[in-house]
Formats: structure tokens, sequence, C-alpha cells
């Protein structure tokens, strides 16, 4: 499978040579493992591989400028919520298993139930896993949506920093906001998170109308294997945080939940409402300090594999300069852990070399446990440099070249990042300059 995924991206950078750009893409070939690709190499290929495909699509109809209409947001908007979405959604979940060593089927198509699955795990494995090691089973739960938010994240900070490209303005006449490639992609997600983590506080309210809660996820299939690995993610979830040693079971309804579970789940849906903050309410991408400063912001809200988290973010952008600052504020049952980042964006200083450097630090629970009030500290560094060879024809494209990183982080819970150790390592890709 990873040979044709590899064959797809040289077959892309291949006809990204042959068609004009106008921004800077990378499509990474290698994440640390040769077998089978991480979360945040699936996620910068989605994301790479949506504004490609929005600017050959363009290209192809020159006539229709396509970019410039209001027909791309809607599709593109449609495609996300029914197709890229569940794609990569269920891409979060398998990475994690994949990173344990367990074999899975990702089944990411929408079935009649509204349902995309990963499946082909068995019951005894599953259980295994909760029993032994206790945080990745619950981050099965929450990789998904953990998936989705980080890619909110990155649509949001490459709008702001102005990075990625002006489409239509059909839709604001006043011409207060440009729509971007990544618009549609960002706000299908938001809406998407917050229909999924709006669960408790949904089935809360169906409950009083009604007198029973709604059935989110079904009857458990025969067959094990055909089973998704975790049915509904915010339920599961919350009910193994509350009760790791009760009998073991994959499909869990609102109705089976304690009241103290169910109160965590809307304690959820009502935080997933911080994802709605951004410039982009107030119809701008960024706030104009002077001529050559910028500066925005937003946040952000995510489950984790000991509770959840809130993270306010700041993009200043002067000259050359693109800086990201995020503070984050981790909860379990009842205490809150500390944590900040601090980011170097596509800094270019010469025409031929770009880099992006990140530090991160963080305080989390002791062994990232659900009820303990005492937190460990930790962090981690990351390195993405870009080396690009100048076209002799920047009517064709500006650049085609290598794209190199590094990443170190100590034992801990890191968003996109697969293992809860301390590891080390390399990534490498092709990077396109247009």
């Amino acid at each position: 499978m990873k040979k044709v995924i590899l064959l797809l991206i040289v077959c892309m950078f291949t006809t990204s040579i042959l068609c004009a750009q106008d921004v800077a893409i990378v499509f990474p070939a290698y994440d640390g493992s040769h077998e089978y690709l991480s979360m945040r190499q699936s996620n910068t290929l989605y994301t790479s591989s949506f504004r490609f495909f929005s600017e050959q699509l363009d290209k192809a109809f020159p006539e229709l400028k396509v970019l410039n209409s209001p027909v791309l947001p809607f599709c593109s908007t449609l495609a996300v919520a029914l197709l890229f979405n569940p794609i990569t959604h269920e891409e979060g979940h398998r990475a994690i298993l994949t990173n344990l060593n367990i074999g899975s089927i990702s089944q990411p198509v929408i079935n009649i139930d509204g349902i995309a699955y990963v499946k082909g795990v068995s019951d005894s494995t599953l259980q295994n896993l909760r029993d032994t090691d206790l945080p990745m089973f619950i981050r099965l739960h929450t990789a998904g949506l953990e998936s989705d938010y980080c890619l909110v994240k990155k649509d949001i900070e490459l709008m702001c920093f102005d990075l990625d490209r002006d489409t239509s303005t059909y839709f604001d006449r006043d011409r207060k906001l440009n729509f971007k490639v990544l618009f549609p992609d960002y706000w299908a997600r938001v809406i998407g998170i917050y229909y999924y983590m709006y669960s408790g506080l949904g089935d809360t309210i169906f409950e009083k109308l009604h007198g029973t809660s709604t059935d989110l996820v079904g009857d458990e299939e025969e067959n094990e294997l055909d089973r998704d690995i975790v049915g509904h993610d915010i339920y599961g979830m919350v009910h193994h945080l509350f009760h790791p040693d009760a009998e073991y079971q994959r499909y869990i309804n609102f109705n089976e939940l304690t009241d103290e579970e169910q109160s965590f789940t809307r304690r959820i849906a009502w935080r997933a409402l911080i994802n709605f903050i951004s410039p982009i309410q107030f119809s701008k991408y960024s706030f104009k300090l002077t001529d050559n400063m910028f500066i925005s912001g937003s946040a952000g809200y995510c489950i984790a594999p000991f509770g959840d988290f809130i993270d306010e973010n700041i993009f200043f952008k002067y000259d050359k300069f693109n800086i990201s600052f995020y503070a984050r504020q981790a909860q379990n049952r009842n205490s809150w852990f500390p944590a900040f980042g601090l980011g170097l964006v596509e800094y270019k200083p010469v025409d031929w070399f770009s880099a992006t450097v990140r530090g991160h630090f963080w305080m989390q629970p002791e062994n990232l446990d659900f009820n303990t009030s005492l937190g460990v500290p930790g962090g981690a560094g990351e390195v993405s440099l870009s080396f690009v060879l100048p076209s002799k024809n920047e009517e064709v494209i500006k650049g085609v070249g290598i794209n190199i990183g590094a990443l170190y982080k100590t034992k801990g819970f890191m968003p996109e990042i697969e293992s809860h150790d301390s590891h080390f390592r390399l990534s490498a890709g092709l990077v396109v300059r247009y």
C-alpha cells in the first residue's frame, strides 16, 4: 500500500513541474518509517494534495476561472464533509494501531448509517491493550478527532500567515474576506469536529424531549473483525476513562453511561464551541498593525488520552518572519496542566532555502493518568528545511527540491505524533515552490 501511495506522490510531483503554482507545498515521502504512513505524514499529504488539485482544476479550465467561482467553495466543502474528512479521520485511528504493530483495515467510505470504520481487530487484542496501556487504548478513541483538529490548526495557520492562495470574493461584495483554497477544508472540519463532540449534549436534549437517547453506533456486527475498533469515539473514551476495569465492551451508547460520564460528555460538547473562535468570524484573516506587520489569533479545543485541552494561538507576521505561538491548558478529570509552544514558520532568508522551526514544552499528568493531580514536564523540538533549485523559466515553476526534517520528543502526548515514548525521527519529502 505504501509503495502505491509513494508512486502517486511521484506522479503528482512530476505533474506539478509542468504547471505553474503560486504557493509552496511539501509531499512527505518518509516520516520515521518506510513501512507505514504516520499521522503527520498522512495529514501533510492530504493538505498538499488538496491545495495542489485545486490549482490544477483551475488550470485545466482557464476559461471557467474555477478559483474565482462560488462553485469551488461549495464543491470543496461537500467533498471534505463526505469524503476527505472520513478518510483522514480514520487514518488517525489507523496510525495508532500501526504504531502498536496491530494490523487493521481502514474503511473510510461512509456506509448507509453514516459511519466510516477502522476494523479487523479482535476484542481480545483491544481488551489486552486497555488492560496493559490505558492511555494508548484511549488514544485509539481520540486519534480521529485529534487528526481533524491538527488539520484545522494547520489550515488556519497557513491562511492567517497568508501562505495560502486567495480565491473567490464572490460571497463578500465588500471584499472584507477573500476566500482561500483551504477555507472550505477548514470550515467543513470545524463543523465536523463540533458535530461529533456535540453528541453528549445532543443526546441529553433528545433524551429529555423523547425519553430515550439516540442510537449512534448501532448493533455490533456478528463477526468481531467487522466491528469498528472503538464504536462511538466520545462515549467509548469517557466510559473507559471512568471505568477502566469494567467488563470490556466495544460499542457504548449514551444511555449506558453513568451520570458522571454523561456530565463529562457535556463538558466536551460545551468546550468544543471554542473551535469557532477565529478572526474569520470578524471577516478577517489578520489585523494590520503597520505596513509590514500583522497579527492574528484563534482558539481550539480537542480531546486527549487523559482528558482534553484548550489552545490559544497567536500568529504574528513581520516582514519575512512568521511567528506562531500557542498556550495550552490540558485537563484530566479535575486537574489542569499548562503547556506552550513557539515556532518560526516558513522563514525564507534566500530564494533557495526556507525553514520551519518549532519548540514545545508541557506539563502533563503522570503516566497520562486520568485521575492524578501530579504533573511531569516534557517537550519536543522539530525542524523542517526546504532546499530548492531555482527554475530558469519562472513561468513554469519557481523551483523544485527536497525537504528534510527532524523531531525529538520526550515521553508524553504530542498531537499528531503516535508514540507516547521519547524518540527521535527523521523525515524527508519533495517540495515544489510556486
